[in-house]
């Protein structure tokens, strides 16, 4: 057998376990997830937080508003609270692209606009996909983040919309 043979046989069998990866079995426990961009990087909310996402226009800013507040929008004739969720997570909030979406995010009867450079994607990934989060991760970060994933070979901080809504209504108190 030559080399060649024996390259393509081993490039074809890694082939198949690459599709046999990408495959989710319908008896694989699945979350959907909505994927977006901030400052460059990938974030996602378990998708049964999301209830809508909207086109950003314009924000109704509000003087002393605390810094992690952008500032208030009315969604179909409510008016509701848009945070910046780059502050949030520590991230430079002086980006090219700025709020092109706004992620509305319900939990407990609460919603709250959350702004998005880009939304990428919904989809639905395995759980076993998710990882616990690095612990060398930004403590800033890591109080909201609750996994990691994959996602086209890039890797996704999976944000818990429940972590999110506690530390708005604790920040909202002081």
């Amino acid at each position: 057998m030559s080399k060649q043979t024996n390259l393509d046989d081993l490039i074809t069998r890694l082939e198949e376990k690459e599709k046999e990866a990408s495959i989710i079995y319908a008896d694989e426990e699945t979350e959907q997830v909505v994927i977006f961009e901030l400052d460059g990087a990938l974030f996602a909310f378990p998708g049964r937080h999301v209830i809508e996402i909207v086109p950003f226009e314009s924000l109704t800013t509000i003087p002393g508003l605390p810094p992690y507040f952008s500032g208030l929008i009315t969604l179909r004739g409510t008016v509701e609270a848009v945070i910046n969720l780059k502050f949030l997570l520590g991230l430079p909030a002086e980006s090219a692209v700025y709020g092109s979406r706004i992620l509305f995010l319900k939990y407990d009867e609460q919603i709250l606009g959350g702004l998005a450079d880009v939304v990428f994607d919904v989809v639905s990934i395995p759980k076993s996909g998710i990882h616990p989060p690095l612990e060398t991760l930004d403590e800033k970060k890591a109080e909201y983040i609750i996994g990691e994933f994959d996602y086209r070979d890039k890797q996704v901080v999976l944000i818990s919309g429940a972590k999110l809504f506690a530390k708005i209504t604790e920040l909202s108190k002081v």
